[in-house]
């Protein structure tokens, strides 16, 4: 009889989940480019796990309350081209559910020696059109010549991403500057290109630069 009744206090027990919060996106994951003068926008990318999978990365400016909004992939990575100020800038992380993340203040410093990308030649497109696998290349190298298209910081770390769906790619340039990487894109999708450099705990992140995917040739 005891045993019976153990077993239907265990059964009746209130075993409601108590609800999660949402996870916050991790600002050391989260990289700010350095706009040129003439760029009226910023490159925000997150490496992966910079928030906590599918959803979408929101940001505000703290001092207008303006946001804006990009989508966020499994990976936890994302690119968003910023109109707003981000001097003082905030982000959230929005879940498939459009349940929220408390805000966390985006406190995004240059410590290090900042890399740089300058187009050397803009007679030819570093972005391949898509393939058959819905993949482009992206490159700085010239297929005819072996020249650089790009110039860019020796050793550093090379993000390009995706500013349509956040899907991005990261590698490092040689000794010359050379880079090539391959990610997901279709034809109009806008892909920006950044660079970071970290020595001794100090880190920096280069102006960005951005180009249309190709339409396939037939």
């Amino acid at each position: 009889m005891s045993a019976l009744t153990l077993c239907v206090t265990v059964s009746c027990g209130d075993h409601t989940s108590v609800p999660q919060p949402v996870p916050v996106p991790k600002p050391f994951a989260i990289k700010k480019s350095e706009p040129e003068l003439t760029q009226t926008k910023t490159l925000m990318v997150g490496l992966p796990g910079a928030v906590a999978g599918v959803g979408e990365i929101a940001f505000r400016d703290r001092r207008t309350n303006t946001q804006e909004r990009g989508p966020a992939t499994n990976a936890g990575t994302f690119s968003v081209l910023l109109s707003i100020d981000t001097g003082d800038l905030e982000a959230r992380y929005l879940n498939p559910q459009g349940e929220a993340s408390a805000w966390v203040s985006l406190a995004l410093r240059q410590d290090g020696i900042r890399p740089r990308l300058s187009p050397a030649n803009w007679d030819r497109l570093p972005i391949s059109p898509p393939n058959s696998q819905g993949n482009v290349t992206v490159t700085n190298v010239d297929p005819e010549t072996t020249d650089l298209m790009i110039t860019a910081t020796p050793k550093s770390e090379v993000v390009v991403s995706n500013t349509v769906t956040g899907e991005l790619a990261i590698g490092r340039t040689d000794s010359r500057g050379a880079f090539t990487l391959v990610l997901p894109a279709a034809t109009g999708d806008v892909i920006g290109i950044l660079l970071l450099q970290g020595e001794s705990g100090l880190e920096a992140v280069s102006n960005y630069l951005t180009y249309p995917v190709p339409p396939s040739t037939p």
